[in-house]
């Protein structure tokens, strides 16, 4: 909660949406969020209460929507798609935008993951605040020319630009004959 205050009173910033997956959706955390103005999109386990009901028995078709009130009475529309659920403060959303909105999570997530786990981003020693910055500069921008790379050369998933590096760039640059042994 401390990350979304400031974000709204330091870095005055206004998102759309804040979009969360199910474990976040608390009462205090989606009221702080209107109190801010902003909207939220989150899915929601079957078992979340809608006026009173679990939601996996208020919704007797695969498919369906209903603005009604969550615990803490919090407004909010919550649209179910076969068994999955999400719920939004947007009252004026489509239950296809509502998904829609939500797909944009998973870009973040996978964005950050790529971050953490392929560029190593929490992987600076240093102590010093000017040096962590730097770190982080330096890993958005390889991040930048990593998918630059993707992108002109046509490579699907950006998990596959090490295998074009390891198979084919760099064997092709620095002329490695590599003779692995097997082992007897």
């Amino acid at each position: 909660m401390e990350l979304l205050q400031d974000a709204k009173k330091i870095y005055k910033i206004k998102p759309k949406y804040v979009l969360m997956d199910s474990f976040y959706p608390a009462a205090k955390l989606v009221k702080l969020i209107r109190k801010f103005s902003w909207h939220w999109i989150a899915k929601i386990k079957s078992n979340r209460l809608l006026d009173g009901i679990q939601v996996q028995e208020f919704f007797t078709y695969r498919y369906g929507n209903h603005i009604g009130r969550l615990s803490d009475h919090i407004r909010a529309l919550v649209v179910k798609d076969h068994d999955n659920y999400w719920a939004t403060s947007d009252l004026t959303l489509e239950s296809i935008d509502v998904k829609q909105n939500y797909r944009y999570r998973q870009l973040i997530e996978e964005f950050f993951k790529i971050l953490k786990s392929e560029l190593r981003l929490e992987g600076c020693s240093a102590r010093n605040s000017i040096a962590q910055i730097n770190h982080i500069y330096f890993v958005l921008i390889a991040f930048c020319r990593l998918e630059l790379f993707r992108i002109t050369k046509n490579i699907d998933t950006i998990y596959k630009i090490r295998a074009v590096f390891f198979d084919c760039i760099i064997p092709k640059n620095f002329q490695w004959n590599l003779q692995i042994s097997s082992f007897a």
